[in-house]
């Protein structure tokens, strides 16, 4: 029993400091619950930057804390219909029909077989992650049966939320200095793609015929020097128009797109073809005649499928 005492005062130590520290230290953020429908989407272009998605969006919580005031970081709201509140118990529900204007940067590498991830992202304006954390609706995300997107075949919506750190305060006095602000961002990621013959070929359907055009020059006779020099304008030109036309419909890149590789090489073997030409009709008028016909005669072969097999490793995707 002589103990006793100091028992209840190193208990009553303890206590007293474990309410000091649960004073002292913030309470937990708000978990709001947040999920999207996607019903339509359009507007991408291959060359654009920009597309409208047409949505619901919902959050779910208890307590006081209003999670409605939420922004597109991606984007902005063209339209946001009246909001559907209603309570179950303690539960807050609350769902919000959109339309967004939003943009992306597309990724031309390997168009026409490319593949992009558009995306909406939701911020909430008011409150930083240490008042609110969203966490995904993963069992009610989702797209609409119907959803159509041009040419492009649409993929499985994923969601997901993380927080996203921003180097500054803001300029709010209850930030520390140096205090980097960090929100809680909502991810709903839609991957499209293109893919198969027809994009392909509707791309470098141009591109293929001008350089067969100018391969047409390796069955022409040499002594028929004119003609056999006249039938590469029509090629030069075809691959010139082409790399112009398919340019213009994709984003500029630094990179070295499949557009870049298969009409660059386009252009050299149709200067090749050029060259070929040239030589073998020297070699007929120099009466080189033997070599002049060999000439032509592994070019037509060796030329072609030298082409056809570049090609081919160009349209990989790299």
């Amino acid at each position: 029993m002589r103990y006793a005492g100091l028992h209840v005062v190193c208990w009553t130590w303890i206590l007293l400091g474990a309410a000091v520290a649960g004073l002292g230290a913030e309470p937990a953020p708000e978990t709001v619950r947040v999920g999207l429908y996607l019903l339509d989407l359009y507007g991408l272009q291959s060359g654009g930057d920009t597309y409208t998605a047409d949505f619901f969006l919902w959050f779910r919580w208890e307590g006081d804390l209003d999670p409605s005031q939420f922004e597109i970081l991606n984007g902005h709201l063209e339209e946001r219909a009246d909001p559907d509140r209603r309570t179950f118990g303690n539960l807050n529900y609350v769902s919000y029909r959109c339309r967004a204007l939003l943009h992306t940067r597309l990724d031309p590498s390997n168009y026409p077989w490319d593949e992009q991830l558009l995306s909406i992202q939701i911020e909430d304006a008011n409150h930083d992650v240490r008042r609110l954390e969203y966490l995904p609706d993963h069992a009610a995300c989702g797209c609409s049966p119907e959803l159509r997107l041009g040419d492009w075949e649409i993929g499985s919506l994923r969601c997901y939320a993380r927080p996203v750190v921003y180097d500054t305060t803001y300029g709010l006095p209850s930030r520390a200095p140096g205090e980097k602000a960090a929100y809680s961002r909502f991810f709903a990621v839609l991957p499209v793609r293109h893919h198969g013959v027809m994009p392909y070929l509707k791309t470098f359907i141009i591109l293929y015929i001008s350089v067969g055009i100018a391969f047409l020059a390796f069955l022409i006779a040499p002594a028929v020097a004119e003609a056999r020099l006249d039938i590469m304008v029509p090629a030069v030109f075809g691959v010139t128009t082409s790399y112009i036309l398919t340019s213009s419909h994709i984003p500029s890149s630094t990179t070295w797109a499949m557009v870049d590789r298969l009409h660059f090489l386009g252009m050299f073997f149709v200067f090749l073809a050029i060259l070929e030409s040239c030589i073998v009709i020297r070699l007929w008028r120099a009466e080189q005649r033997d070599r002049s016909v060999r000439w032509d005669r592994w070019a037509r072969v060796i030329v072609p499928l030298a082409f056809v097999a570049l090609a081919a490793l160009g349209s990989l995707r790299w």
